[in-house]
């Protein structure tokens, strides 16, 4: 299993906007993606989707939970990521596997609502 060093990691957050845990580091800083909804998290390349459900709101980001990105740090371990932040939030995804993109891409027309969409629609 090859080893992401920590200054990697920060590199890869400044570059690509995207903080990732790696696998047996406990625990890495990590963004989660909460616009639509706090559904799935991808790091390093592999998905996993919230376990019991997607969690919004009507209007797509849970309340109270940061938009577009919640901060916060994930352990992975095995097939399962955990998220958890500042405010005691904890939250576990289960690797989807085989996945390359995610289950659902999200779409905020101008109303405040936001609307889920499959990932085969252009």
């Amino acid at each position: 299993m090859k080893r992401t060093s920590v200054a990697m990691l920060g590199l890869a957050a400044v570059v690509t906007g995207w903080t990732y845990a790696t696998p047996g580091e406990s625990p890495g800083p990590f963004k989660l993606y909460t616009h639509c909804g706090v559904r799935e998290l991808n790091s390093n390349g592999t998905w996993y989707v919230r376990a019991g459900g997607p969690l919004a709101s009507e209007a797509g980001t849970p309340k109270g939970w940061d938009d577009p990105y919640q901060r916060g740090w994930v352990v992975i371990d095995g097939n399962r990521a955990t998220f958890w932040d500042s405010s005691g939030r904890k939250e576990t995804f289960v690797e989807r596997p085989g996945a390359t993109k995610p289950l659902a891409v999200c779409s905020c027309p101008s109303s405040a609502r936001c609307i889920t969409l499959p990932t085969s629609c252009t």
